[in-house]
């Protein structure tokens, strides 16, 4: 959707915050895992990788907003010049009707007789002009830069801009499928947590209070689902404190037992490729922010030098990523025990658990190990109605031409429920949580963060350019026969190629740093060969079991 950017507006380093609250999320907790079986190396490489071609994508979502907004701009001038002249129109037509009714009341006018219109009809229009002729800031502001960000440009408003409605389409099930896996990792992830902090309940084995404590957690939360939220700074603020605070234990307490000489380094592993999808879908979601972009960059005040602030965003959340993850492999990697206690109490450490925070369930001081172990209770508890709201209205939204649907009164309900409910079935049917976050990350999720925004900025500088001067195409004189220029002709000025490598006449505000078609090209390239070997390996090492 479109919209202002209404609301509490901020400075760059409310939204520096912000992004990195958005950014830092459960994907965290599982990263260390994946980055053990990989390899320190490959791991390493990965996320670095990884990190650099989301902040690129970051600064194309950014470029594409700035275009969005600039056709908003352009339509309502035309809006406002069709308005203007149909008020000519009317007041030229007042105009004449006036002098037609003079004309049957005096109809011999002579020189020292000319026609009168109501002069007071005449003033008062004027001083109503006068009146509308306040200066908008935002006219201001898009006379000074045409491509200034004033409006909320949604991802999905952006699709159908520039994508047209199969784009739109394609986003929208896109993100539905990655806000689905999202809810079935959180209603997974939370029941574990629980099951690890009391054990076994009630004379229940390990699975059957994980279904009684993800029952539990389904009546508590699909209620919530029906209504409409809306974050807060506060939520933000002690999310993000939280958050830190349990990144910042969990370091620091695996540094102190490294220091302590409680680590185990045994059999590390440097590099192992065939580990490389689990890491790879693993850092995909831990680096995810670009579908909810829009509505972070908007209310920023001055958004000059933006992209130095998603700079050190993604920097700060790699180094902390990296310094987690070494921290982690060197304290837990090699443990004899597999798995931590059931329950909470002083203990011998295990190996790095789906979450990191069951690794401190043993840890000699209860107030941490509580604390921790239900860090991902309170925060996925409180965010699962959030994105399972995200998910109702963009079902809606999908649905939005289908009138019988749209107009049903009943129709909020049922998406509600259809957004809430079956990821709390789902979570019956598997618990592994390993698998569900690297297929939500390694599939709908490269989607979202490298093809859209790729194909968005694509589509968006060839769209914009039509408003501009038509850049005149240059053939070069190529050396060769007269048989093979021609060849060579017909494919630089071939509409593909000129789409590829011939820039546009744009203007440069938000313009992406890496605004060179080759960074595109490469995107675009290993997101296939990405989506192709995760999908070779979901099938392979994961379905038929034969790594």
């Amino acid at each position: 959707m479109a919209g202002p950017a209404l609301g509490a507006s901020y400075s760059k380093k409310i939204g520096f915050i912000y992004v990195f609250n958005l950014i830092v999320g459960v994907g965290a907790l599982t990263l260390p895992k994946a980055f053990q079986k990989a390899g320190l190396i490959l791991g390493v490489l990965t996320l670095a990788f990884n990190a650099f071609i989301a902040f690129i994508c970051v600064t194309y979502v950014v470029e594409a907003m700035s275009y969005s907004n600039f056709l908003l701009k352009k339509q309502k001038e035309e809006e406002e010049d069709d308005n203007k002249i149909n008020l000519d129109k009317e007041e030229e037509e007042e105009k004449t009707s006036l002098l037609e009714n003079q004309l049957l009341l005096n109809p011999a006018p002579t020189i020292s007789t000319p026609l009168v219109v109501n002069n007071e009809n005449e003033n008062k229009k004027k001083k109503k002009k006068k009146k509308k002729k306040k200066v908008d800031p935002e006219v201001v502001e898009y006379q000074a830069d045409p491509f200034s960000i004033l409006e909320r440009t949604e991802i999905g408003k952006m699709t159908e801009q520039f994508l047209g409605i199969i784009g739109k389409i394609l986003f929208y099930i896109t993100l539905i499928i990655y806000l689905f896996g999202d809810l079935v990792i959180y209603a997974v992830s939370v029941p574990k947590s629980l099951r690890q902090v009391t054990g076994p309940v009630f004379g229940l084995t390990n699975e059957g209070t994980f279904y009684l404590y993800l029952g539990i957690f389904g009546l508590f939360v699909v209620p919530f689902c029906f209504f409409n939220f809306q974050k807060t700074k506060p939520l933000q603020y002690a999310t993000l404190g939280t958050r830190n605070l349990a990144l910042f234990l969990m370091i620091i307490l695996s540094l102190v037992f490294i220091i302590q000489g409680n680590g185990s380094v045994k059999n590390l592993t440097l590099f192992d490729i065939t580990q490389f999808t689990g890491l790879f879908g693993t850092s995909i979601y831990s680096f995810m922010c670009h579908h909810s972009l829009p509505s972070i960059v908007s209310p920023i005040l001055n958004k000059r030098g933006i992209t130095k602030m998603f700079a050190g965003d993604f920097l700060m959340v790699f180094t902390a990523y990296v310094l987690l993850c070494f921290v982690a492999v060197f304290a837990f990697g090699s443990q004899p025990r597999e798995s931590c206690s059931q329950r909470i109490h002083a203990g011998p450490p295990c190996q790095i658990q789906s979450l990191l925070t069951l690794n401190f369930t043993t840890y000699d001081c209860p107030f941490i190990a509580y604390f921790l172990a239900l860090f991902p209770v309170f925060t996925l508890t409180s965010n699962y109605p959030l994105i399972a709201i995200t998910l109702r209205n963009n079902i809606m939204v999908l649905f939005e031409r289908v009138k019988i649907i749209a107009d049903w009164k009943f129709s909020p309900y049922i998406f509600s429920a259809v957004a809430a409910i079956p990821p709390i079935l789902f979570g019956f049917v598997t618990q592994d949580l390993d698998f569900l976050v690297h297929a939500t990350g390694g599939f709908a999720g490269l989607l979202i963060q490298f093809v859209f925004p790729t194909l968005l900025v694509l589509f968006a500088r060839r769209k914009i350019s039509k408003y501009f001067e038509a850049q005149e195409i240059t053939v070069p004189n190529f050396p060769f026969s007269e048989k093979v220029n021609t060849i060579l002709t017909k494919i630089y000025t071939n509409k593909v190629f000129v789409f590829l490598f011939h820039r546009p006449r744009i203007g440069k505000t938000h313009l992406s740093p890496f605004s060179h078609i080759i960074f595109a090209i490469v995107i675009l390239l290993f997101s296939l060969f990405a989506f192709g070997f995760n999908a070779f390996s979901l099938i392979y090492c994961t379905i038929l079991d034969k790594c």
